[in-house]
């Protein structure tokens, strides 16, 4: 008896904990939505958890953590067309990482600042100082821009209305906030690696290859793998370029750029700017490759591991895509770029006056790149 009691203690307490934890969820959900419906109940609705406010887009998120608190996470933003990343939020005991002069700032030394690039995050912070006050910390926990997006968050107490935030958010939009990529050091090499991955290339495709076709790899690291800046820049200076997309909606781009964008048989017509600020914002998933003077039709349907075949078939003059690591995990920051009319001297030459642009150092690589050779100053160990 006393061993069937414990076997049932050992079931029951779970499967009541699970119970318990599965109520109260769906209760709070419940609570949830119901606040949401009344928080937006003045505003014009829009797709993706959007709303229309005097003629500006706002978006609000609810999530139901704390799950066994009363209030809940908010996530309030607004669309812009930068792409500075940062968050500025109340410290919880942690250490502070403020830079001495937000530290030495009356309102913003007791919060802490997370950002890769501190000086423009810093001169856009001091520019949104009076408006940020109304709002921060008495309102909300933490202000961010992330691309594409300002963004208020993690209040305290969970508002009865939007009017203070939102007046707030048009205003914090309203002030630039780029990201300048500036100096380091970008790569350059040319031909195929004796040892090709086999996910770089397939046996066979090589051989398919235009006669005359070239092969550049170049990295321009900055942050993290996706596409940025400064390698848009010199992409898009060879040539009309397109890029390939499996997003088949590019909602939040129209909202931050106020244009919109179709995308026709996975290609779409983007600026450097357009195309940089998708690809942070979806982690990458933006971009699926990029193309010049090739046919469209091509590029319908699943592009991810096809992009080699399409472009053969499409007749391109130019493609390119980013390259996987050595384990076919992530990307490594390195892009290959494929043209049979590009000249060794035109590519080069752009790659250089856009390096210069962005005050920055070309080296020739003769192995495939990885961010630990600059992250542990190996570069001139490639050479």
């Amino acid at each position: 008896m006393t061993e069937l009691a414990a076997v049932l203690t050992l079931l029951g307490l779970p499967a009541l904990a699970i119970a318990l934890i599965s109520l109260r969820l769906t209760l709070k959900r419940r609570a949830m939505r119901a606040y949401r419906e009344t928080l937006l109940a003045p505003y014009e609705r829009l797709p993706h958890d959007c709303f229309r406010h005097a003629g500006q887009v706002f978006r609000l998120l609810v999530d139901p953590n704390p799950l066994f608190g009363r209030d809940f996470s908010v996530r309030l933003s607004t669309f812009v067309n930068s792409t500075l990343e940062f968050e500025v939020r109340v410290a919880r005991n942690v250490p502070t990482k403020t830079p001495q002069r937000l530290a030495s700032d009356p309102f913003y030394g007791p919060l802490v600042l997370d950002t890769p690039a501190p000086d423009e995050t810093i001169e856009h912070l001091m520019a949104v100082k009076p408006t940020l006050a109304r709002v921060l910390p008495s309102r909300w926990r933490a202000y961010s821009k992330v691309h594409c997006e300002v963004v208020l968050s993690a209040n305290p107490t969970t508002p009865r209305d939007l009017g203070v935030d939102l007046e707030a958010l048009a205003a914090l939009a309203a002030v630039p906030a780029a990201r300048r990529p500036s100096g380091g050091t970008w790569t350059i090499r040319s031909g195929f690696e004796r040892d090709v991955p086999l996910w770089h290339w397939k046996p066979d495709q090589r051989a398919r290859l235009p006669e005359g076709t070239r092969r550049w790899c170049v990295s321009a690291w900055y942050d993290n793998a996706y596409l940025n800046l400064a390698l848009a820049k010199f992409l898009w200076r060879l040539g009309d370029v397109r890029v390939i997309t499996m997003e088949h909606d590019l909602w939040f781009l129209e909202h931050a750029f106020g244009r919109t964008l179709p995308v026709k048989d996975c290609l779409a017509e983007l600026t450097p700017e357009m195309a940089v600020a998708g690809d942070q914002w979806l982690d990458g998933e933006l971009v699926s490759g990029l193309v010049a003077g090739a046919a469209p039709e091509a590029f319908r349907g699943a592009i991810k591991f096809t992009l080699h075949d399409r472009a053969l078939t499409a007749g391109a003059r130019l493609t390119a895509r980013r390259l996987f690591d050595d384990e076919f995990s992530w990307f490594s920051g390195e892009y290959e770029i494929l043209s049979a009319s590009i000249s060794d001297e035109a590519l080069r030459s752009a790659f250089r006056e856009t390096a210069e642009e962005f005050h920055a150092e070309v080296k020739e690589i003769d192995r495939p790149f990885s961010f630990k050779l600059l992250k542990e100053d190996r570069l001139e160990m490639s050479l």
